[in-house]
């Protein structure tokens, strides 16, 4: 415990540096700047509305009320204040990820995952941004850490919190809501006693999942005139990610045709005329985009296999959106040489770690089949529902505490890795990680240089 608080002091000390550094920026990027829209309105108007006071569902709604929480306590846009929060919030997840590393191995596993997520470079400057996230990385950790302990202890009361905690994520992020099925199969699978008990397990789940996201699904519901369990950016996503106007590299550039002949909502309204003849809800219109999504990608299954695969790469793509923010001077002038050693450093931690996760996952796996389990329906569900929408690197954020936590098992026991280098597992952990390198080397050659020649 001892090490664990020493660890924390650094921590706080290394977040408090920069949060004097960054000196409550103000937001300047698109999503950031809608939820600074949002929470005034909650304080202003007392609803999720636009600057017209119109009712909408376009965000999830709980990143927003913390923020207006934030604001009503320290004052309106008081950024600081939000970075601050965000600072603790960091530090709690940080605990959390020590507390399920030490469930999955053992002390020194847990404490070396806590260091590694404690230091996360991208992570240190997240807390210093208007986006959802740290908070949606602290509740899904959370949430994972509730359910394994709730099968270890055979604890519904735990395994409700964990349906909460899930509810809460999906209302912060709603690319969570894809977790709840594959979680439940899980449970029915790993919940020890007899099956009844799995399947009332599973059921209960659920319950507590849509008992949290139940009052503001109803009210998208009513709002919408269609069911809107979250927001209405599901469909016009899948559908910016798979039409003809969208580019195979960086197919989330395409939220950047706003307006136009190649835009989505032209295109969905030259396809199906007959829909937009009366007045539609935003809602209404989300579903129309998937269904044309998911049409136009049953047409065009080559060109869709061709994409998602792009895709797969893109979700693991190197975290430059950090050092992106540092040229455009989100915080500030800062010097270009301190731009590409905070290049290097992110990106080169990000890529240690990876890999570290990878033989982790593979040679170093948890002893205990249900956690195992767990982990990797945690990352894979969100990289493959990503990889067929549009997968940016930003996404795989909420799922560094597990590569921590699979890249402190490899760390701590390289030494019974190394032993095993002639093994099939080594074999298949060093051919992803070579491959996720060609990605990489292939984005700079194909993309990055053609990017900057244009």
């Amino acid at each position: 415990m001892k090490r664990l608080t020493a660890l924390l002091l650094a921590g706080l000390v290394v977040r408090v540096a920069l949060w004097t550094f960054v000196d409550g920026a103000p937001p300047v990027i698109v999503d950031a700047v809608d939820y600074d829209a949002l929470a005034r309105g909650l304080i202003e108007r007392g609803s999720y509305s636009d600057v017209g006071g119109n009712l909408i569902s376009m965000r999830p709604p709980l990143y927003p009320w913390l923020v207006s929480v934030v604001y009503r306590a320290a004052g309106v846009g008081n950024y600081a204040a939000v970075y601050g929060v965000q600072i603790v919030l960091s530090l709690m997840t940080t605990c959390i990820v020590y507390r399920l590393g030490r469930l999955a191995y053992d002390e020194s596993i847990g404490l070396a995952a806590a260091a590694l997520f404690c230091f996360y470079p991208s992570f240190l400057a997240y807390d210093n941004l208007l986006l959802t996230e740290v908070l949606a990385t602290f509740l899904l950790t959370s949430a994972t850490l509730a359910a394994a302990i709730a099968v270890r202890a055979s604890s519904m009361s735990l395994l409700g919190l964990a349906g909460v905690l899930y509810g809460l994520a999906a209302l912060t992020r709603s690319a969570a809501l894809m977790l709840i099925p594959f979680l439940a199969v899980w449970l029915v699978a790993f919940w020890p006693g007899r099956r009844a008990a799995a399947l009332a397990a599973a059921v209960l789940l659920v319950v507590s999942f849509v008992g949290t996201i139940g009052p503001w699904a109803y009210r998208n519901t009513q709002l919408q005139g269609t069911l809107t369990l979250i927001d209405v950016m599901g469909g016009r996503n899948a559908m910016m990610g798979n039409y003809e106007h969208t580019p195979l590299e960086r197919s989330w550039a395409t939220i950047s045709v706003a307006e136009g002949k190649q835009s989505w909502i032209h295109v969905l309204r030259e396809r199906r005329p007959e829909a937009f003849s009366g007045r539609l809800s935003q809602g209404q219109v989300d579903k129309l985009a998937m269904r044309e999504a998911l049409s136009y990608m049953a047409r065009h299954p080559a060109q869709t296999t061709q994409r998602t695969s792009v895709k797969i790469f893109n979700f693991w793509q190197l975290e430059r959106e950090i050092v992106a923010g540092l040229k455009q001077g989100i915080w500030g002038e800062v010097p270009k040489i301190a731009v590409v050693v905070a290049a290097l450093v992110i990106c080169g931690y990000y890529a240690a770690c990876l890999f570290s996760a990878i033989f982790g996952a593979i040679l170093a796996p948890p002893r205990w089949p249900a956690l195992q389990s767990l982990f990797l329906i945690s990352i894979a569900v969100p990289w493959g529902a990503h990889s067929l929408i549009f997968a940016h690197s930003r996404y795989h954020l909420p799922l560094v505490p597990l590569l921590a936590i699979y890249a402190a098992a490899a760390m701590t026991r390289r030494d019974s890795l190394i032993s095993a280098r002639r093994s099939l597992g080594f074999a298949a952990a060093t051919l992803a990680c070579v491959v996720l390198a060609c990605g990489w080397i292939r984005e700079f050659l194909v993309v990055d240089i053609g990017h900057f020649n244009a």
